[in-house]
């Protein structure tokens, strides 16, 4: 799995998030299938969801991270489960927009950009798996209709005993 990458294009606007380009819609699953997951290292997320709720991205990105990752990792192995996510480095923003006509110091805020160190350990039949993964969110039109997307490559791979 080194090396690849997965691109999953998601809009908040409707109640079920659609993949552009194609027909796939992306539900949250039913919390009853699966396995309670350990969030470990939330703590240093610097008010990470209180940024991304005040763009109107998410409302708690933490609650929706379990279900992201699983419907990414699930488009290869449908029996996937995640047991723990763990955030390695405290998240980076990037701003990107435009500066306000009446004022020098106001910029309207139109991109962000969030790349998420994370280590995943995962359950795929009988063996357990650790992955090394950034997960990037993306959020564009931040001063008119948001939309989300991420990017997630594959670091490091290693079975666990």
């Amino acid at each position: 799995m080194d090396g690849l990458s997965y691109t999953t294009n998601i809009e908040f606007a409707e109640p079920l998030a659609r993949r552009r380009g194609s027909a796939f819609y992306v539900r949250p699953l039913c919390r009853a299938m699966t396995a309670a997951t350990q969030l470990v290292g939330f703590e240093r997320d610097s008010e990470l969801g209180a940024l991304l709720a005040q763009f109107g991205v998410f409302q708690n990105y933490r609650a929706n991270l379990t279900e992201h990752l699983l419907g990414i990792l699930r488009q290869q192995h449908p029996s996937i489960i995640i047991e723990s996510i763990e955030l390695l480095d405290t998240p980076k923003c990037n701003l990107g927009g435009m500066q306000q006509p009446a004022s020098e110091t106001l910029v309207r805020v139109q991109t962000l950009r969030v790349p998420l160190e994370l280590r995943l350990t995962l359950r795929v039949a009988a063996g357990r798996f650790g992955l090394d993964i950034q997960l990037a969110i993306i959020c564009e039109g931040l001063d008119s209709t948001p939309t989300v997307r991420s990017d997630m490559f594959i670091k490091a791979q290693r079975e666990i005993e």
